[in-house]
């Protein structure tokens, strides 16, 4: 069956056939009608709908026929407007002829161009499509076709052809998809830090870039700093513990290519903020060593054939305060941290020793027998202006500079049994605080000046003790039956 201006279609499968000059032929599936009036006709039947305009032709020459003027002409000119193609046969109808392109970006990676990429059909047409955008060509010849991607940004590459050629079918649309992957125009530097040695650097470093914002990293761990142009960038750690050692060079050069990280480590070493003194028979004579609050590197720094003993810390840690026998008789030294530059500071034929520094580390204050008995000396740091303190006919022992600086504990020997007493710096004011009959030593200032540490042996057997700076409320610490002496209180461990 056909019908004006459509295709021929056999709606019941069997060949479509048309009278013409009153005979039958099949005509093809896909022919095509001549523009004009047409004639609709059904199967084999030769059933046609004449249109009304041809009705009116028809009736027009019948007439003229009745008047033999025109009865030869009447099946021709029913038939011409009924027949026609290159064939002899009938034109079918006009359907589609064209088709349509659809392209598509697809676009991966970092930094993508905002702006898009620009498209082109058979070398024209252009057309802008951001990520995830689409456009479509339509009513395009059926062929090939060429479709161009164009404007590529500069870290963005193609997958495949940038020239594409496409077919195009009638009252068809075709995909064609192109995808984009982007590298990132910038780069980073991620920097690691590998802290050895003693005592570390615990609250950590910041990272430096120029021109960026300071990046916080743990003292075995990695920060990142993005976002950086390609290039040169110096780069460097800040906030490095004064006991810490940065190897290579603080700040450094680092390259930064565009997306990529560029790995930088920073090797530090750290040396230990504090060192124990000590004194030692080990090489048979008694000497003084210091070593690192893990026991290592145990040194030697006196190595006299005399003995030398009771080491003592200035404040600053620089210098160690020692009794030495070295002179023949027990006198206060003084030496550096490494065990250079050893200073008899006493000179005195009696014997002086067991010392304790100031707090801003100007004076010590040292026992002294040289006026008969024991006595609390102070001088400065250097050995001038010795000075007796206590001026007491019994022996003072044991000094200890409360963390102020304006008073001295120590242990006098006071109603005939030692006892715990404190005095102004300048040997004023001495105020017995214990006041009992049994033995107190060895007094110690806790780091906020507020208590003492001492020992005694009140409960029958030596034991430590605490109270207060005013000597009220004195409380058995440790409370054992075996023997417990010579407290050591230690610096506040915690700073707020």
């Amino acid at each position: 069956r056909w019908i004006d201006n459509g295709r021929y279609r056999a709606g019941d499968g069997r060949p479509v056939v048309m009278v013409e000059h009153g005979s039958r032929r099949a005509l093809r599936i896909d022919a095509r009608l001549t523009p004009g009036v047409h004639i609709t006709c059904e199967s084999l039947l030769a059933i046609c709908r004449i249109p009304p305009s041809v009705l009116d032709l028809m009736a027009y020459l019948r007439r003229l026929a009745s008047m033999r003027k025109l009865t030869l002409l009447i099946p021709l000119l029913l038939l011409v407007p009924a027949c026609g193609g290159d064939d002899g046969g009938p034109s079918g109808p006009s359907g589609p002829t064209t088709g349509s392109i659809q392209v598509s970006l697809v676009v991966s990676g970092f930094d993508m161009d905002a702006d898009g990429c620009t498209f082109t059909l058979d070398g024209a047409g252009q057309r802008r499509l951001t990520a995830g955008g689409s456009t479509t060509y339509a009513d395009l010849s059926v062929g090939q076709h060429t479709v161009a991607i164009s404007d590529v940004a500069d870290n963005c590459q193609v997958q495949g052809e940038v020239s594409r050629q496409v077919s195009v079918t009638a009252d068809r649309t075709t995909s064609v998809s192109f995808s984009v992957t982007c590298a990132s125009r910038v780069g980073s530097i991620a920097v690691s830090v590998a802290t050895t040695g003693g005592d570390l650097d615990q609250d950590g470093y910041a990272v430096i870039v120029e021109g960026e914002t300071p990046v916080a990293v743990g003292i075995n761990e990695t920060a990142t700093v993005g976002d950086l142009s390609p290039g040169e960038h110096t780069v460097g750690l800040e906030g490095v513990a004064a006991n810490c050692t940065v190897t290579g060079d603080n700040p450094r050069s680092v390259t930064v290519v565009a997306g990529q990280v560029s790995q930088e480590t920073f090797p530090i070493d750290c040396d230990w903020r504090t060192r124990i003194a000590f004194h030692s028979l080990r090489e048979g004579e008694l000497e003084v060593y210091v070593m690192n609050p893990d026991g290592t590197e145990q040194t030697n720094l006196t190595r006299q054939p005399s003995a030398d003993g009771y080491p003592s810390w200035s404040p600053a840690g620089r210098r160690i305060a020692f009794t030495s026998r070295r002179d023949g008789d027990w006198e206060v030294y003084v030496m550096n941290a490494d065990g250079t530059d050893q200073i008899n500071l006493t000179n005195h034929p009696d014997g002086d020793g067991m010392t304790t520094w100031s707090p801003d580390g100007t004076r010590i204050a040292f026992e002294s027998w040289r006026d008969g008995d024991s006595e609390i000396y102070m001088m400065n740091a250097d050995g001038s202006g010795q000075v007796n303190l206590t001026n007491d006919p019994a022996s003072d022992l044991f000094p200890s500079w409360s963390p102020d600086g304006t008073q001295i504990a120590f242990a006098c020997w006071r109603d005939a049994n030692w006892e715990i007493c404190i005095m102004n710096v300048d040997g004023t004011g001495q105020v017995n605080l214990t006041n009992s009959p049994s033995v107190e030593q060895v007094p110690r200032w806790s780091p906020d000046g507020t208590r003492i540490v001492f020992e005694s042996d009140r409960d029958g057997d030596m034991e430590l003790y605490v109270m207060n700076a005013d000597g009220t409320d004195q409380v058995n610490l440790t409370n054992h039956p075996e023997l417990d002496r010579y407290p050591s209180w230690s610096p506040n461990l915690y700073e707020d």
